[in-house]
């Protein structure tokens, strides 16, 4: 038996500067998160954020809003 293993790539054409900016505005815009509390930074392709939160209900809302952020 012989396994198969594909591979898919995905590129975009928005750079990482554009990124980071698209997230920390969608912080700002979010009314449970201390955007001022929160650093994004984005290299080859990961997106990392830092910081510290009031609680898991802010925790969420970062990722959430980090994962919305088109890009």
């Amino acid at each position: 038996m012989t396994a198969i293993h594909d591979e898919i790539k995905l590129e975009s054409p928005i750079l990482a500067a554009d990124v980071t900016g698209r997230i920390e505005r969608a912080f700002e815009r979010n009314a449970h998160i201390e955007a001022d509390a929160l650093r994004v930074a984005a290299i080859d392709g990961t997106v990392t954020l830092t910081g510290n939160v009031a609680s898991w209900a802010e925790h969420d809302a970062a990722l959430d809003a980090a994962w919305a952020a088109p890009g």
